[in-house]
């Protein structure tokens, strides 16, 4: 199955008996999403720094009308992370 909005927000007849999901077929077509992010470091010290990111993305088309999204997730699409960086 190809990959990007065709292979992922596709549902074949077979996965739709097993999901009980109506078939889809997604057309490869413009993007997939549209979003911001914003990502923020803070120095400890000399070596330590924490790092901290958030993302707010929003799906369209094809990606947004897909059965998987629509029934099973969400249009959409939030995340976050933090970590500790050093150098070296």
């Amino acid at each position: 199955m190809p990959r990007g909005t065709v292979g992922t927000f596709s549902v074949t007849p077979v996965a739709s008996s097993v999901l009980t999901l109506p078939v889809f077929t997604a057309r490869q077509h413009g993007a997939l999403d549209a979003g911001a992010s914003l990502t923020a470091m803070y120095a400890l010290n000399s070596r330590w720094q924490l790092v901290g990111f958030a993302s707010a993305r929003r799906l369209l088309r094809n990606a947004a009308a897909s059965p998987i999204t629509r029934q099973l997730g969400d249009r959409q699409q939030l995340s976050f992370g933090a970590g500790l960086g050093a150098a070296f």
